[in-house]
C-alpha cells in the first residue's frame, strides 16, 4: 500500500485537485466511455423508432449503458481509495452505502443518527461527495492503523473508518450540498428574472463544475417541475452550450493530440458528448488536459449568454445533446438558440486547437486499453 498518495502531483492546489481527479478516474476510463457510446446509441435507436422505451431489449441494454452512471459512487470510492493508498474495497463499500436502498429512501424524509441530524441526498451519479469522503476515510484508517495494535488492526481498522465515515458523510456532506443547491436554486430565480443572459451566461460556463460537486438535484427537480406544470421549460435549453462547449474541446483535442489512445478517446467521447452523455468526455480528456477544459467553461458561458438572450425554451427533458434539439423546434428564439449552442461548439474546437494543451508525448503516459 503506498503512504501518503493523496499529498502526490506537485503544483497549485488546482492541479493537485486535478491530479487527483485524473487519478481517480484513469482506471474506469475506457469502461466509462465505452458505456457511454452505448447509452448514446440507446438513445439515438429511440429517436429512430428501432426501439422503445418499454421493449425488454431496450431496459437491458440500458441497464449495461447506465450502471457504471448509477452507481458512480461504488465505482469512483474504489478508484479513489486507491488512489489515496487506502484498502480500494472499503472506498467501494463507502460508496454503496451512500446509494444503499435503504438511504436512498431516506431522502428528502427528516432523519437523525445518534440524534444529529442528517439532511440524506440523492448520492446516484455523483463524483466529488464520494472523492472527498475516500479521502478521509483514508486519513481514519491511516491513523487507526497507528495507534491499533497489528493483531486487531486488520478488522477494527476498517469497521471504525468505514463506521465513522459513511454517517459523518451524510451529516456534514449532504446538508451542505443542499445548502448550496437551495442557494444556487435561489440564485438562479433571481438571476433569470433579472435577465436570462446573465442567467444563461453562469449555467452555460458552469454547469458542469455543478454536475461535478453534485449541485446540480434542484435543478433537475426544477426542470421536471417546470414540464410538469407548464408544459415547457427554459433551463435545459440553457445549459446546451455547457454540453456542446465540452464536445467541441474533446474534438480540438482529437484534431491536435498526437497520442493515439487519447486521440481515440476523444473522438469516441465527443461523440457520446453529442448524445448528451459528457462524462467520458470531461474525466477522461477534458478536464486531465486542463486547458480544454477550462476552454469549454468559458465557450460555455459565450453560447449560454446567447441561449439565454434567446428565451428559447425545450417541451422534451431527455439528455441536453443533439437529440434534445427536436424539442425546442417552434419556440421562440429557436434560431438564436441554435446560433448560441452552434458558437460554444466552434469557439471550443478552434481555441483548444490553436491554444493547444500539455499532451501525452507517447502512449506509454496514457492508459491503453485494456
Amino acid at each position: 500500500r503506498s503512504e501518503d498518495t493523496a499529498a502526490q502531483g506537485g503544483g497549485n492546489i488546482f492541479n493537485k485537485a486535478i491530479d487527483i481527479i485524473s487519478g481517480v478516474f484513469t482506471p474506469p476510463l475506457w469502461t466509462l466511455a465505452s458505456t457511454g457510446v452505448l447509452k448514446g446509441l440507446l438513445s439515438l435507436f429511440i429517436v429512430l423508432g428501432w426501439l422503445k422505451e418499454t421493449d425488454t431489449t431496450y431496459l437491458i441494454l440500458y441497464g449495461a449503458s447506465d450502471a457504471l452512471f448509477y452507481f458512480f459512487p461504488i465505482i469512483l470510492g474504489f478508484s479513489a481509495a486507491a488512489k489515496f493508498g487506502s484498502s480500494p474495497y472499503l472506498g467501494a463499500v463507502l460508496g454503496a452505502s451512500l446509494i444503499y436502498p435503504s438511504t436512498l429512501a431516506l431522502v428528502e424524509q427528516p432523519t437523525t443518527f445518534l440524534g444529529i441530524t442528517a439532511n440524506v441526498i440523492n448520492y446516484t451519479s455523483t463524483v466529488l461527495p464520494v472523492i472527498f469522503a475516500a479521502y478521509f476515510l483514508y486519513v481514519l484508517e491511516k491513523f487507526f492503523n497507528k495507534i491499533m495494535p497489528k493483531s486487531i488492526r486488520n478488522i477494527l481498522s476498517p469497521l471504525l473508518a468505514i463506521s465513522i465515515m459513511t454517517p459523518l458523510t451524510l451529516i456534514v456532506v449532504g446538508p451542505i450540498i443542499n445548502i448550496l443547491s437551495n442557494g444556487l436554486s435561489i440564485g438562479y430565480a433571481v438571476v433569470i428574472g433579472f435577465s436570462s443572459t446573465i442567467a444563461g451566461l453562469i449555467f452555460g460556463g458552469l454547469w458542469q463544475v455543478f454536475v461535478m460537486l453534485g449541485l446540480h438535484w434542484a435543478f433537475i427537480h426544477m426542470l421536471f417541475n417546470n414540464l410538469a406544470l407548464i408544459g415547457s421549460d427554459d433551463f435545459a435549453v440553457m445549459i446546451m452550450p455547457a454540453i456542446f462547449s465540452q464536445v467541441g474541446a474533446g474534438i480540438g483535442v482529437f484534431l491536435r493530440s498526437r497520442n493515439r489512445n487519447l486521440k481515440s478517446l476523444s473522438l469516441s467521447s465527443s461523440i457520446t458528448g453529442l448524445m448528451g452523455v459528457t462524462e467520458p468526455i470531461i474525466y477522461g480528456v477534458n478536464l486531465k488536459l486542463k486547458k480544454p477544459f477550462i476552454i469549454a467553461c468559458i465557450s460555455g458561458c459565450i453560447g449560454g449568454a446567447i441561449v439565454g438572450f434567446s428565451k428559447a425554451r425545450t417541451i422534451g427533458g431527455g439528455l441536453p445533446g443533439l437529440l434534445a434539439i427536436p424539442g425546442v423546434i417552434g419556440s421562440e428564439g429557436f434560431t438564436v438558440a441554435m446560433i448560441g449552442i452552434t458558437i460554444s461548439l466552434v469557439i471550443s474546437i478552434i481555441a483548444t486547437y490553436i491554444l493547444g494543451f500539455d499532451d501525452f508525448k507517447d502512449d506509454i503516459k496514457f492508459p491503453t486499453k485494456k
